[in-house]
């Protein structure tokens, strides 16, 4: 009998915990520059054991949310905090879903990181949240973010269906009108970065791979309270563009500008790319439950089935390519060998992307095989502006 998505996902998660993404890992990150590494990779975590019917990993997700409370509401860069409110609205939703205990913690703690962002918000550039937290940094060097004000609009939304309090959506609804009239999200379907200090687009700050995934959620969320059609063709034109820029030519294997020299590069390198070797993962980690929820959508049927069959044949490269489940950069060039990294933390954040890769797959397995692959090949972007974490 042929192995299942969900089978790989489990071998993935075990090899990830067992191994590498440990307390001692997590007391590594937090709260330094990798403040936002450990709850990505709890996120995934609940995914995953919401896919696979079970709880493994809770405690280690509790120690992670245990370890990152304290510098909720003072971290210096807002997009990390918006990453851990987005975890605690979705670990919210798991336990309770399951009936499990302690999720008033998950809570507590979003509501914590979503009262620290409210604050922040000015009228410069009309609007928006800032890449750092004004008066902890470079104020001068600092500008309006689109994963900031992404993740202020997502955790905005998952406490307002939480709560039910009316200020929650009235902020999300804020930041969307600013995303919306930002000219970041261009007609390709490439989400920029942000503006410059001047208030005017970053042409420096250009369109990553992880960045794509950041609005499907709050893209879905805000369709289920609006059902505004519109907000589905935005997502739509997301997903398909980073389909045509963040592929290696001719496949459906996702990629970012370093896979290719990763292997040959030394330690230093690749420590200072750490952060892209998770931006696969990320995005994976968005489409996968996109595509799931897009598929119940009268006319979309489709376009679920194309991004189904996308993350399919990325699940497929990893299984092909590295056969013994330890999985390296390049998706894409088989690497049968492959043991893993020197670095325990680049291993972490590479068996990271590998498992939300096998877990959007089997997010979508049941999901008819589509046509197509979102349009034709083209080279991919190049790397953000050196902190502008996903």
């Amino acid at each position: 009998m042929a192995e299942s998505y969900l089978d790989r996902a489990r071998a993935a998660a075990q090899l990830l915990t067992s191994r590498w993404f440990t307390e001692g890992l997590v007391d590594q990150w937090v709260p330094n520059q990798d403040y936002w590494k450990a709850p990505t990779i709890a996120q995934e975590l609940v995914a995953h054991m919401a896919l696979a019917g079970s709880t493994d990993y809770r405690a280690l997700v509790d120690y992670v949310r245990q370890a990152g409370e304290w510098y909720l509401a003072s971290c210096g860069y807002l997009d990390d905090a918006t990453v851990w409110g987005r975890a605690h609205v979705t670990t919210y939703d798991w336990i309770t879903a399951t009936g499990g205990s302690g999720a008033d913690d998950y809570l507590r703690d979003a509501n914590t990181v979503f009262d620290g962002l409210t604050p922040t918000w000015d009228d410069r550039c009309g609007g928006g949240l800032y890449w750092m937290r004004p008066g902890t940094g470079n104020d001068a060097g600092n500008f309006k973010a689109m994963n900031a004000t992404l993740g202020l609009m997502e955790i905005g939304l998952g406490l307002h269906r939480i709560t039910g309090r009316a200020d929650r959506l009235e902020w999300a609804q804020r930041a969307w009108k600013w995303i919306q009239g930002s000219g970041l999200i261009d007609a390709e379907g490439m989400v920029w970065g942000g503006y410059t200090p001047e208030c005017v687009r970053d042409d420096r700050n250009i369109p990553v791979v992880a960045l794509q995934g950041n609005p499907l959620t709050p893209l879905w969320w805000m369709y289920q309270a609006t059902g505004d059609a519109a907000l589905l063709d935005l997502a739509e034109r997301i997903v398909d563009g980073t389909l045509r820029a963040f592929v290696w030519p001719g496949t459906q294997t996702l990629a970012t500008p370093f896979d290719g020299g990763w292997a040959g590069a030394d330690a230093d390198w690749r420590l200072a790319h750490q952060n892209d070797a998770m931006f696969k993962g990320v995005f994976c980690g968005f489409l996968g439950p996109f595509t799931a929820n897009l598929a119940t959508v009268a006319g979309r049927e489709d376009a679920a089935a194309r991004y189904a069959a996308f993350l399919r044949a990325n699940a497929d490269a990893l299984a092909a390519n590295f056969p013994g489940g330890v999985f390296g950069m390049d998706w894409h060039t088989p690497d049968p060998g492959y043991a893993g990294d020197p670095d325990p933390g680049n291993d972490a954040v590479l068996q990271y992307s590998g498992l939300a890769a096998l877990d959007a797959a089997a997010a979508v397995e049941h999901l008819a095989a589509g046509t197509g692959t979102g349009g034709p090949s083209a080279a991919p972007a190049a790397s953000p502006v050196p902190g502008d974490t996903p």
